[in-house]
């Protein structure tokens, strides 16, 4: 989709909802980030930096305030590279003491560290927002970088980076090789009123006090990509060859037999099965379609013909 398109699908959805809650509630995800159960109390870390949590991509999530009003933390830092979003969550929390939302891209450390001052936190928050960079094509392994070095240089050595994923904890360890961040425990959490839906990982990871520098951007870029490729063609492909076969088995023909575009909410249900859809939405979907991806029928509606559908998913793999 073009930079024209995506802002007019975000102030849609700010329009429709005050707040926008995605992965875990607060009910699940609070008891595992008890600052005394993550060792952020005592002499580790000075009690200002303990009592402060980045939230990275924030969107128009209501964990902020859930985690100011837990009573835990002293002040809490969300971070969005929408101002839209920034913008609306600081006027639906106006007047809340501990609460500040900062615009910023999570995938550009460098523009962060402008924003927010390196290693001030003791905790970072990541509900979901590197699920969403991975989905998100035009990111690419170097913005999945970014985005976890900006996580790494915003919490203190001592201080812990809780991540909230879908992907499974065998997918995310391989991405913090190398001792800069050191995983200390994974959890996975089953939602008691989806039990449909697939656990949700929880990765704790600390920055050690003592531990090596983080890569530089473009090498971690580099290994991001390779540890993806490798997941995605050995271990769990996303487009094997029955899957293919099983895609243009089902994309809808007209009478004569010939292949039809499909609106993009059809094509999703075609491409994904029923638990990548709950991974991968339709709404992210759209946003990570490029603009060359999509027609327009004589009607005006975007559509997918089955062949940019098939390059797109070898493109995501």
């Amino acid at each position: 989709m073009s930079s024209a398109q995506l802002d007019t699908v975000r102030a849609d959805r700010l329009a429709k909802a005050s707040t926008f809650e995605w992965c875990l509630s607060w009910t699940d995800l609070a008891p595992h980030l008890d600052p005394h159960r993550l060792g952020l109390r005592g002499e580790a870390l000075p009690p200002l930096v303990g009592g402060r949590v980045l939230v990275p991509g924030a969107g128009t999530s209501e964990l902020s305030a859930q985690l100011m009003s837990s009573g835990c933390y002293s002040e809490v830092i969300s971070l969005d590279y929408d101002s839209g979003c920034t913008e609306h969550m600081a006027a639906h929390y106006r007047g809340e003491k501990g609460l500040e939302w900062v615009t910023a891209d999570v995938c550009d450390p460098v523009a962060v560290a402008a924003a927010v001052a390196p290693g001030i936190c003791g905790l970072v928050v990541d509900k979901s927002t590197l699920d969403y960079i991975l989905a998100d094509a035009s990111q690419g392994p170097h913005g999945v970088a970014g985005c976890l070095l900006t996580m790494h240089q915003s919490v203190a050595p001592g201080g812990v980076i809780a991540i909230v994923s879908f992907h499974p904890p065998e997918f995310l360890a391989p991405l913090f090789v190398g001792g800069w961040l050191a995983c200390e425990r994974t959890e996975q959490i089953r939602i008691d009123t989806q039990p449909n839906m697939p656990k949700i990982t929880l990765m704790l990871l600390r920055r050690p006090c003592d531990g090596p520098p983080a890569p530089p951007l473009e090498s971690l870029g580099a290994h991001v990509a390779t540890t993806i490729a490798t997941w995605h063609t050995d271990i769990d492909p996303l487009l094997t060859s029955s899957e293919r076969a099983r895609i243009r088995e089902e994309w809808p023909r007209d009478v004569t037999g010939a292949v039809e575009v499909v609106e993009l909410a059809a094509a999703h249900h075609i491409l994904f099965a029923e638990d990548l859809r709950r991974e991968f939405p339709l709404q992210m979907f759209i946003e990570s379609l490029d603009e060359g991806d999509v027609t327009q029928s004589d009607e005006g509606v975007a559509t997918l013909s089955l062949e940019n559908a098939l390059k797109f998913v070898e493109r995501s793999q």
